[in-house]
């Protein structure tokens, strides 16, 4: 086959059409310091790029900015600077409008057509930070009274979540008016709502009070051009198939770890329908293996796709300082892109 381009292969993939070979990306395209200071000795790489042309990549994400680059008690909150247990002490709705009013001026929306003309050639990815329902509503409630409350005052948590959605829509918004569908080729979006066995709730409660907040933003994103990934953590396969109802194309992220998500079961469950966008397991395979298991690993994920198409290699989570940097190098070996 005809050698692709990043972006011919990137759409190929995501059309479950052959490709030259497997696509490939590091998350998020992050480099944290243990890596970076690993590809500068190692290689004598020293900026992201390099070091992402070096693993070729077939992606380059862009991201919008926060005015709060140290933020309060460590947490960049989606919307503003509040600590963390901000609607620590509230228990109605009242309160909640006087406490939580998110505004979606809190998000710097990047340069789209700048970022479009140094990458012409890579498939682009417009991620507007991390502004997830769930795990904002367990930061700002605590988790233990986001939980209870979940059953006990569904009404107040969906109150929040309503108030969190008109925000991130706007936020949405504002990248669309701004050129992120013309420019770029996918929005990501992503909430943590699952441990590594289960949801953190019954699948039927995050349909009422979680799905349709997503929805808006999937709906959005897909009417304007825009392909969609959704990154979770841990066991998320029950709610796979409303993620492929919603028009979300891919999750971002996959942990092959977890309940229920192993390579084969994704692949025989979902092969040709949906992308499974990581698997190369940062809790385990990364961390545990040899580079020659690291790389087994790769080609173990790609035969299991090999009959539907529809996967893309990468790390399924960054900034484990103790991931080694020849891990992530045999990861692009074991997907022939080194």
């Amino acid at each position: 086959m005809t050698q692709l381009s990043y972006r011919e292969r990137v759409f190929r993939t995501f059309s479950f059409q052959t490709v030259d070979k497997v696509a490939f990306d590091l998350m998020e395209n992050t480099v944290w310091p243990e890596i970076s200071a690993y590809f500068s000795k190692a290689h004598g790489l020293n900026s992201v790029d390099e070091i992402l042309d070096f693993l070729d990549c077939d992606f380059r994400w862009i991201f919008a900015l926060s005015p709060f680059s140290q933020p309060v008690a460590g947490r960049d909150h989606f919307s503003d600077n509040q600590s963390q247990g901000l609607l620590a002490d509230i228990d109605d709705v009242n309160q909640l409008d006087r406490l939580f009013n998110p505004n979606p001026d809190h998000r710097i929306i990047p340069d789209f057509r700048q970022f479009s003309d140094r990458y012409p050639h890579h498939a682009r990815i417009f991620a507007p930070l991390w502004m997830p329902a769930f795990y904002n509503c367990c930061m700002d409630f605590g988790m233990e009274t986001a939980l209870c409350y979940l059953m006990t005052q569904p009404e107040l948590i969906q109150a929040y979540v309503e108030k969190h959605s008109e925000c991130t829509l706007s936020v949405l918004k504002h990248a669309l008016e701004q050129g992120a569908a013309k420019y770029c080729d996918f929005y990501w979006i992503g909430d943590d709502f699952a441990s590594e066995t289960t949801l953190l709730m019954h699948p039927d409660i995050w349909r009422q009070i979680f799905k349709p907040s997503i929805s808006k933003q999937v709906k959005l994103a897909r009417e304007a051009g825009l392909m969609v990934l959704f990154h979770s953590c841990g066991a998320v396969s029950d709610v796979y198939e409303d993620f492929i109802e919603m028009g979300i194309q891919a999750h971002c992220g996959v942990q092959t770890s977890a309940y229920n998500m192993s390579i084969e079961q994704l692949a025989s469950g979902y092969g040709g329908r949906f992308v499974v966008y990581g698997g190369v397991d940062a809790q385990t395979t990364l961390i545990q293996e040899q580079p020659a298991g690291v790389m087994d690993a790769v080609q173990r994920n790609m035969l299991a796709f090999e009959p539907y198409g529809g996967y893309v290699v990468s790390n399924a989570h960054h900034t484990l300082s103790d991931l080694p940097g020849e891990n992530l190098v045999a990861m692009a070996k074991g997907a022939g892109r080194i």
